[in-house]
């Protein structure tokens, strides 16, 4: 992983000009936010990928899917995530962030190896195949609400349902980054029991793989020892929505990949609005950063 020194941060102009909207007295403490982020590229994300997968053991065929955003309407389920046929539902042509290059990169995988991985089977191929381990795929788990809800639309389907219920299957997470507390939220909310008396207790069924692991709690870890500052800098931001001011669900990530900025690092990196300028707009890393990062010289 990447990150800015103070050298590349005063020799921007667009940081520059985001650095601008804080007070006199902010601005260091902003400055301090920005060294303290970390970036994985996207040839460090798929490579550790493409080995996270290849580690996985089973003696049968894996099932591999990119968790995608499943928005319910207000007031009802999430929608399953299989057709009627047992297919997965039609994605939608528009990008999707960082599921566009999960996409891509299962692809590569299966067509690496077609006879042991398997690119968003349905469920008839599932059952052909003998499918015992489902390994769905993202690039971080902060509250674990998209994990949870991903899962939950997959298990609309009676026939997964089942095979769940039964051992027949067990699923694996593989993220570049998770907390812990999003972890205990993704198994907390699977159906099943945890009782020792339980021939197949639910957490023998799911498991994770990642690169980072960590407390949400522990904000030093990640922010240093002024974290406290940091965390007021971003509580005290107003023109960002209350919602986003910590990062989603209060996480206060600070891993920013290249093919997509989370929603769980501090609102004010990539939240717009008239009154404020975000230094990742729209969630997605501007080109000059990157060039900025790959710089050689001026690393910290």
């Amino acid at each position: 992983m990447k990150k800015l020194s103070a050298a590349k941060i005063a020799r921007s102009p667009e940081i520059e000009k985001w650095l601008d909207q804080f007070s006199t007295v902010q601005r260091p403490i902003a400055e301090s936010l920005l060294l303290h982020l970390r970036f994985v590229s996207r040839d460090e994300y798929s490579e550790w990928l493409r080995l996270a997968v290849g580690s996985i053991e089973s003696d049968a065929s894996f099932a591999l899917f990119a968790i995608r955003k499943l928005d319910a309407q207000e007031g009802q389920v999430v929608p399953s995530y299989f057709d009627a046929g047992g297919n997965p539902t039609f994605r939608p042509p528009q990008t999707l962030g960082s599921e566009d290059l999960v996409y891509s990169l299962i692809s590569n995988i299966v067509r690496g190896d077609s006879s042991r991985f398997l690119d968003h089977p349905g469920l008839d191929q599932m059952r052909e195949e003998g499918v015992r381990d489902v390994v769905l795929i993202d690039d971080s788990i902060g509250s674990g609400d998209r994990v949870t809800s991903f899962m939950r639309s997959m298990m609309q389907s009676k026939s997964l349902l089942s095979w769940w219920s039964y051992g027949l299957i067990r699923f694996t997470i593989v993220s570049y980054a998770r907390t812990r507390e999003g972890e205990k939220v993704v198994v907390r909310s699977m159906v099943g029991s945890n009782h020792p008396k339980r021939i197949f207790p639910k957490a023998t069924k799911i498991g994770f793989k990642s690169e980072r692991v960590y407390a949400g709690s522990d904000l030093k870890l990640r922010w240093g020892k002024r974290y406290e500052d940091i965390l007021h800098l971003c509580e005290s931001v107003k023109k960002v929505d209350r919602i986003f001011r910590l990062g989603y669900g209060g996480i206060m990530a600070n891993l920013v990949f290249h093919h997509s900025v989370p929603n769980n690092i501090p609102g004010i990196l990539h939240r717009s609005s008239q009154s404020w300028t975000a230094l990742f707009p729209n969630r997605s890393l501007p080109e000059w950063i990157i060039e900025l990062l790959e710089e050689e010289g001026w690393s910290a």
